[in-house]
């Protein structure tokens, strides 16, 4: 698709030109149709330095979005359409290979959408955002130039909202909580980051699940620093599971014995505005293999943890302690032994115990049932004692509104008439002044003594508004 254009702002780089009149799309991007010879000026090939002069005529050549067949794609692809491509991103393969710990060799996520793109390139394949290697889930693909700056955007200006699962190492006491922390680069080892004065992160988490030793989070970071979420949890004592590079000492103890050979870290969902419908949409990805199965491995401990607690709960409370019960055998006909006088009378002490237990909790139940209804009346009517002084703060705000009009209409009032005055007295005194000796034309006493009594009205009047 071509365009044909005129100059009409001289002295601008036609990169930098271009890009403001076509907002949906980069200035990266019009770089690369100029370098690809699909700019002209003036019917010539050009430079995106290139400063425009008066009047040049600019053709822009806009090559066809071609349809991408993704049918036999490796990917797990959660959502296709004409402008974009939401995969499962599977955990072990790298994003992008610009990074510098991808080997060249080293297939990436990049190298597969490309390898299925028959013409027409789009800059860094189209991704829009990455994840680290051994991090799964949800990932957005652009298919075109403009979605690709449009979601480009997004993230930049924090519109998209990220959903992470964790897997972290320890308990937590609170059911949620909220890590502010800027983050830079370490200077001894160069693909680390680390709490410091370097730029804001701030990171959202709940508590989802909690097992013997470890919990599931769902993580909301505001910000995305590389390695946020990672550093961030290890900064607070709770290691992600599988981590190699920032998990303490115990947590990667925790991680071999559990089998774990990645870091459990998972991104579960991705809301953003869809770049053609303009309409908010969430993609969800589903848990991997490995991120399930160390989940039942842990919720698995939890239960074992929890009967053999019990357990150690049942042989202090019965005396003589947890007992090995053996099956009786029916080749004897004897009579088994009777319990004994003193086991029998702590079997009976111990359903008094458990009948009285049961009857302090139906009281205790009837006393929350009592307190729950009080409560609740006494919130309906905090509820209709805040509407009334709500309604009442508004008849308020009305009256001071009315009473500060008038105020301001007397104010003023007062004002004009306190000038008509000063000018009265200058033209009495100028009469007075020429008629000093015309005892013919005496002053009149009356009308300043009613203007002296309508200022005092006034005066008043305009205190009383005040109080």
């Amino acid at each position: 698709m071509e365009k044909e254009l005129k100059a009409t702002q001289p002295n601008q780089r036609i990169d930098a030109c271009l890009a403001r009149m076509y907002p949906d799309y980069s200035r990266n991007y019009f770089k690369s149709l100029i370098q690809r010879g699909l700019v002209l000026i003036n019917g010539a090939k050009t430079e995106p330095d290139y400063l425009l002069k008066e009047s040049d005529s600019i053709n822009v050549d806009f090559p066809e979005n071609t349809k991408t067949d993704y049918s036999n794609c490796p990917l797990e692809i959660i959502h296709e359409d004409d402008s974009i491509l939401v995969i499962n991103k599977p955990f072990g393969i790298s994003a992008h290979p610009a990074l510098r710990h991808v080997k060249k060799e080293e297939l990436t996520i990049s190298d597969i959408v490309a390898s299925r793109r028959p013409t027409g390139k789009i800059d860094r394949s189209g991704l829009v955002h990455r994840l680290d290697k051994d991090t799964s889930g949800v990932m957005i693909i652009a298919k075109t130039p403009s979605a690709q700056y449009n979601i480009m955007k997004q993230f930049m200006h924090r519109v998209v909202e990220k959903v992470y699962l964790a897997l972290v190492s320890g308990r937590f006491t609170e059911t949620k909580g909220k890590i502010d922390a800027p983050m830079e680069r370490d200077r001894q080892n160069r693909r680390k980051f680390k709490i410091g004065a370097g730029r804001n992160a701030i990171t959202d988490f709940k508590v989802k699940e909690t097992y013997k030793d470890n919990s599931l989070l769902e993580i909301h970071p505001t910000t995305g620093r590389t390695h946020q979420i990672r550093v961030h949890m290890n900064s607070i004592g709770h290691s992600i599971l599988g981590d190699k590079i920032y998990a303490t000492d115990d947590s990667t103890k925790e991680s071999e014995r559990l089998g774990v050979s990645r870091q459990m870290l998972h991104a579960w969902k991705l809301k953003i505005i869809h770049p053609v419908t303009k309409k908010e949409t969430q993609f969800t990805a589903k848990l991997p293999e490995d991120f399930m199965k160390t989940m039942k491995l842990l919720r698995k401990g939890a239960a074992i943890a929890a009967v053999t607690g019990l357990c150690l709960c049942v042989s202090l409370i019965v005396p003589g302690g947890a007992q090995t019960i053996k099956k009786p055998t029916a080749a004897k006909k004897t009579m088994a032994a009777p319990a004994p006088a003193s086991a029998a009378k702590d079997i009976k002490n111990i359903e008094a115990e458990v009948k009285q237990l049961s009857d302090d909790l139906a009281d205790f139940q009837k006393a929350y049932d009592e307190e729950s209804k009080v409560l609740s009346e006494n919130q309906q009517k905090l509820y209709d004692d805040q509407a009334d002084v709500k309604n009442r703060t508004k008849e308020t705000n009305m009256a001071v509104t009315e009473l500060n009009r008038k105020l301001t209409e007397l104010q003023s009032q007062l004002d004009q008439f306190k000038t008509e005055t000063k000018m009265q007295k200058v033209t009495d005194q100028d009469k007075k002044s020429s008629a000093q000796t015309d005892l013919s034309n005496p002053p009149q006493p009356e009308l300043a003594k009613d203007m002296a009594e309508k200022i005092v009205a006034l005066d008043t009047e305009l205190e009383l508004l005040k109080k």
